[in-house]
């Protein structure tokens, strides 16, 4: 399993945001119960966010950044994806 550090930067639309956020939230809540995601959040700010996620390859990972309602709603407006070995300590709440 590979770890995949996606952070992204929104729009300064706050109503797109606001139009898309609970379908955000539910489909990440979806890949948080199914072992996918580790942990996601956003800035302070609403400027944008970061989700460590659980993948087997990049190519796996793709397709669950172009599904997730930001991304087709238009809300994210940059995308910087590393791939990430966590060393030291876990990833998320209550794991």
């Amino acid at each position: 399993m590979s770890h995949f550090a996606v952070l992204w930067t929104y729009t300064e639309d706050k109503s797109k945001i606001g139009a898309a956020r609970q379908a955000h939230v539910d489909y990440l809540q979806d890949l948080v119960d199914r072992g996918t995601v580790a942990a996601a959040g956003g800035w302070p700010d609403g400027s944008g966010g970061l989700v460590v996620f659980d993948v087997a390859s990049r190519d796996d990972l793709e397709p669950l950044l172009d599904k997730d309602p930001f991304t087709t709603d238009g809300v994210i407006v940059d995308t910087k994806i590393f791939e990430w070995n966590i060393a030291l300590g876990s990833v998320g709440v209550g794991r």
